[in-house]
């Protein structure tokens, strides 16, 4: 659980929106949501299984780590789908197809969103 949150974290990082200090999951996913990185209900119940494994000391069964690989892949799908929507609307700007230039990345520091391969 830990391990899939923190792939969550390096993806986003890697599309310019870095963790704050003082971040909680919850801080962290509410500032991906209103940059329009994520949306849906898998960052949430990613986060949710995070806290959980983080801070509780029983353990965490294998169907909590289906349920976090799986909230992992929807995220990595997310991501990878979002970059390659940026990708197009670039080239048909570049070809001269669109007259209006692309959408910058809302990720935070200008940077190109990742493109979804997120490690395990």
């Amino acid at each position: 659980m830990i391990a899939c949150y923190a792939a969550m974290e390096t993806s986003l990082a890697a599309g310019g929106l870095g963790r704050h200090a003082s971040d909680s999951p919850s801080d962290l996913l509410g500032r991906a949501a209103a940059a329009g990185l994520l949306d849906g209900s898998a960052p949430e119940n990613l986060a949710e299984l995070f806290r959980e494994a983080r801070f509780s000391s029983h353990p965490m069964g294998p169907e909590k780590l289906a349920r976090a690989r799986a909230a992992l892949d929807e995220i990595s799908e997310t991501l990878r789908a979002r970059q390659e929507q940026a990708d197009a609307e670039a080239e048909a700007w570049l070809r001269g197809d669109d007259d209006q230039p692309p959408t910058p990345p809302q990720g935070g520091r200008g940077e190109r969103h990742p493109h979804g391969t997120v490690a395990r």
